[in-house]
């Protein structure tokens, strides 16, 4: 009885056919596997395709429950690099100089066409809000 699946040729060619996809359409990018490695500033270099507003059947299709509000970053990642939840990819902005951080919140692997990882991103913010309450003279003072 022959097995329902892909065989190992098949699986090479798949994953040739969507580097051949980065290469064409791809944004380069930084990816930290882990927060460690981000800390240490350890990147591997590689192509994703990012998907800002996916259509909701993409969504559908991933089996991810959204609300119309909230429309997440998905992001096409190779299978090689390993990409786990808390991973970290940083790539240019829209400026010069400017770069855009995301962390994976959420990973998904096609179990027959094991070529390709599905990552949901969050952005990183690195600015913080400070408010001092104790000035007499804030917004926030109420009397």
């Amino acid at each position: 009885m022959p097995l329902l699946g892909f065989q190992q040729k098949e699986l090479t060619l798949l994953l040739k056919f969507y580097e051949e996809a980065l290469s064409l359409h791809g944004i380069r990018v930084e990816f930290f596997k882990t927060r460690t490695l981000y800390d240490e500033k350890n990147p591997t270099e590689t192509q994703i395709i990012l998907d800002e507003e996916p259509r909701p059947d993409t969504l559908r299709r991933l089996n991810w429950f959204i609300n119309k509000d909230e429309m997440p970053i998905i992001a096409w990642v190779s299978y090689v690099l390993e990409a786990e939840q808390g991973s970290i990819i940083v790539m240019p902005g829209a400026y010069q100089g400017e770069v855009r951080e995301f962390e994976v919140t959420r990973v998904q692997t096609f179990k027959n066409t094991p070529v390709i990882h599905v990552c949901k991103l969050a952005p990183l913010y690195h600015t913080t809000a400070t408010i001092n309450l104790d000035n007499q003279n804030s917004i926030f003072n109420v009397q």
